[in-house]
């Protein structure tokens, strides 16, 4: 699961947190063991990449714009 959390700085950091339970034979929970990822970095890479998408994507709709031709036209 990934969230956001205050650090000590009162900046927002996005974390991740996996969890397991550790069950005995009966499957009775005898505790959980987990880890919490600071992934900052991450997620703003991953929101700078689908912005550089979304410009590429615009950028291309609009050359198809600008390069389009009338191949029915015919040259004498």
């Amino acid at each position: 699961m990934e969230y956001r959390i205050k650090n000590k700085d009162d900046e927002l950091r996005w974390m991740v947190c996996h969890g397991r339970a550790a069950k005995d034979a009966e499957g009775k929970t005898l505790g959980w063991f987990c880890s919490i990822t600071d992934v900052e970095e991450l997620v703003q890479t991953r929101h700078e990449a689908l912005l550089i998408q979304e410009r590429i994507k615009a950028v291309l709709e609009g050359s198809r714009k600008l390069f389009s031709l009338d191949i029915t036209t015919t040259m004498r």
